[in-house]
């Protein structure tokens, strides 16, 4: 039993990551009909990282490699990094979409989207992990994050930095798990929140969300690193 919820907990963060690619390139991958080709790598790379990892913790639970080797601090950090970089696309991809303006349409349709994944994912893991459910995963944290957007998107790039650079010091500086209600664990880890299968709250995990909003203010207006879909 225990190896039977281990496997379905590794097909249920794959698919998580694929769901969230999925809305990320269905929505925001274009400037009109174009895309932009090192985007598109990015994703695909964060896509190799993240299986590249989840078939790591195979080969360790099934014990064809050392017991732990997932949990060494080079292999934590490399997590970390898929992570922060599915949220820096994700960031990237909103000012792309709604920068400019605002797309009502598209931008409800991708949020009704996360919303009904991120509901999924949860009704799904807390009849397999009860407890242990994801509350705030990283298409939870996506979702927010694109809502927050909306009243951010016209902020100056430096004041986004600013909030970017706060969110971390603020992680850094407060003594975690803070004292609080386990209703603030969206925000940041309480000493009331349970553990989760995957846990990304507001402190630290905006950050880079917030500097992919920053980095596509600085994307360069170049026709050589676009390409029209219909070649």
């Amino acid at each position: 039993m225990k190896a039977f919820k281990q496997s379905v907990k590794r097909t249920l963060d794959m698919r998580l990551f694929f769901t969230q690619v999925r809305h990320m390139m269905s929505d925001a991958n274009k400037i009109q009909t174009q895309r932009i080709f090192w985007l598109d790598h990015a994703r695909g790379i964060a896509v190799v990282a993240m299986v590249i990892f989840h078939f790591t913790f195979d080969l360790m639970y099934f014990g064809y490699i050392a017991p732990g080797t997932v949990y060494r601090l080079e292999w934590r950090i490399f997590e970390s990094t898929i992570a922060a970089s599915f949220l820096f696309i994700a960031g990237f991809s909103f000012m792309l979409s709604h920068g400019g303006s605002l797309k009502f349409s598209r931008l409800r349709r991708k949020l009704g989207l996360l919303a009904m994944s991120a509901a999924g994912i949860s009704c799904v893991t807390y009849f397999i992990f009860g407890p242990n459910m994801i509350r705030m995963g990283i298409l939870h944290s996506i979702l927010l994050l694109s809502v927050l957007a909306i009243f951010l998107r016209h902020l100056h790039w430096g004041l986004l930095t600013f909030l970017a650079c706060l969110n971390i010091l603020l992680y850094l500086w407060l003594p975690l798990p803070l004292e609080a209600s386990a209703w603030l664990q969206w925000l940041v880890w309480t000493s009331e929140t349970e553990f989760s299968v995957d846990y990304r709250p507001i402190l630290p995990w905006a950050t880079p969300f917030l500097i992919g909003m920053v980095a596509q203010r600085f994307l360069p207006n170049d026709r050589s690193i676009i390409t029209d879909r219909a070649k």
